[in-house]
């Protein structure tokens, strides 16, 4: 088994276009230099048999692309969207089909699946608060004035 530390670098300009597959997440923890990333042992199994680990690291909200300033003043006046990860989990991995031990997790793909999720959990809490809503009774403006309220 191969083991070693990577970060993430995309395919060089005149490389085939990388393969995608899915990892399983070995091992993580908080990066022992930057308190916003988690670093992740990810591996790897091939049809094949070969299997292949990796260590990366990434941060643990998505980030708007890089250059996309509407984006990034977004992102700053939003709650954040944490990209959370645990052992067992899968992870989408691009990895170079001529040298299948150059692997980096799909960071685009990873938040993608974040906001997704994190767009069903609001959907859900605002679903359950209109449920709630609708379930009391309502509320008279004379109610208001009597004591107590």
């Amino acid at each position: 088994m191969f083991h070693r530390h990577h970060s993430h670098d995309e395919p060089e300009r005149g490389k085939a276009e990388p393969a995608r597959t899915e990892g399983v997440v070995l091992d993580w923890g908080p990066s022992t230099l930057y308190r916003t990333r988690q670093r992740l042992l990810v591996g790897v199994k091939f049809d094949d048999g070969q299997k292949v680990e990796f260590t990366e690291e990434i941060t643990d909200v998505v980030l708007p692309p890089a250059g996309d300033l509407a984006a990034l003043i977004q992102a700053r006046t939003q709650e954040p969207i944490p990209v959370r990860m645990s052992v067992g989990d899968s992870i989408p991995v691009c990895y170079d089909p001529a040298d299948r031990n150059r692997m980096w997790i799909d960071v685009a793909a990873v938040n993608e699946a974040a906001t997704r999720r994190h767009t069903q959990a609001l959907q859900a809490r605002q679903a359950r608060a209109d449920a709630l809503l609708d379930a009391s009774p309502p509320v008279h403006p004379e109610v208001r004035d009597e004591p107590g309220y």
